[in-house]
């Protein structure tokens, strides 16, 4: 159906659809994910019109990508789901009126790479060894049995690492990425309420490459607390930036910060791809199992 409008000297103008665009609200999704097309008519003077086409109007390339359902909010809309396990270029075509139009766009694989944040250390350095003689370590392994330094952080024994205190104190791991693309940086810390920007903040390299430089730092949220209860765990994501090669890279994270602050409690880093991914308290999960990390039920789930 088309809508006809528009109105010139009191009579009303009869609009005639002359062109159809489509457009897909993602350039990529993930395996599994969706996508919503929406086709826009245009008249003969390049004016917007609203088209409204049946569902058999629209297709799918290749069949087996996924299926086309209705966008219950938008009529001349469908909603794109890829079907599991299913990724590459996905072609969705609507018939409308004597009109073609065509979109693609990419379902891409899950990516999910990482490091246990003590555990895979490969090296430390900084301000830290002509500190406080607590200090002198650096960062030191969460033991996480049964109740280490009077807590109870709940992860799997030396994944995470506590004493990162600082400033210019950096960390490094070397990561093994399977594919080039782009990724976003996923880290699960806790750090108290009541620190002040300059005690969250971190430069990120990547193979010296900064994503994040000293002067433009990644900002971290206050979760709360060092992980002592599992509401104090929080987790940041990054921007999306590239990484141009498969193989190992190094990640580098350098403390932003003047001297000995707040410390910031890490149990571990993921790089994740694609960046559009919904990170969420259920995708951490997913992170967790990728990596091998274990979540201590007790401590997750007290009740038990």
């Amino acid at each position: 159906m088309v809508t006809l409008s528009g109105c010139f000297g009191g009579k009303q103008e009869e609009r005639i659809l002359a062109q159809l665009d489509l457009s897909a609200e993602k350039e990529s999704i993930a395996q599994g994910g969706s996508n919503i097309i929406t086709v826009i008519g245009k008249d003969a003077k390049n004016r917007t019109m609203t088209v409204q086409p049946t569902a058999d109007a629209w297709s799918v390339e290749p069949a087996e990508a996924g299926n086309l359902t209705p966008d219950g909010s938008n009529k001349s809309s469908v909603v794109f789901t890829a079907a599991e396990g299913w990724t590459g270029t996905v072609k969705i075509t609507i018939d409308f009126e004597g009109f073609t139009a065509e979109t693609t766009f990419e379902v891409s694989p899950i990516v999910i790479t990482g490091a246990w944040a003590y555990r895979d250390i490969k090296a430390q350095d900084g301000p830290y060894k002509t500190g406080q003689q607590s200090d002198l370590e650096g960062v030191i392994p969460v033991e996480n049995a049964p109740n280490e330094g009077g807590y109870m952080r709940g992860y799997s024994a030396q994944a995470a690492f506590k004493q990162w205190l600082w400033g210019d104190h950096w960390i490094s791991w070397d990561i093994d990425v399977p594919a080039p693309g782009d990724y976003v940086l996923v880290l699960r810390y806790g750090i108290p309420a009541g620190t002040t920007i300059d005690e969250r903040r971190v430069a990120v390299a990547i193979d010296g490459v900064d994503v994040y430089s000293k002067d433009q730092p990644f900002e971290f949220s206050a979760t709360g607390g060092w992980g002592s209860k599992p509401e104090q765990w929080g987790f940041a994501v990054t921007d999306k930036f590239t990484i141009d090669k498969a193989g190992t890279v190094e990640l580098k994270l350098t403390l932003v910060r003047d001297g000995r602050k707040t410390g910031v409690v890490v149990a571990y880093i993921a790089l994740v791809s694609p960046p559009e991914l919904e990170i969420n308290e259920e995708f951490l999960l997913e992170i967790e199992a990728a990596l091998g990390i274990e979540r201590d039920p007790v401590f997750w789930n007290p009740q038990q």
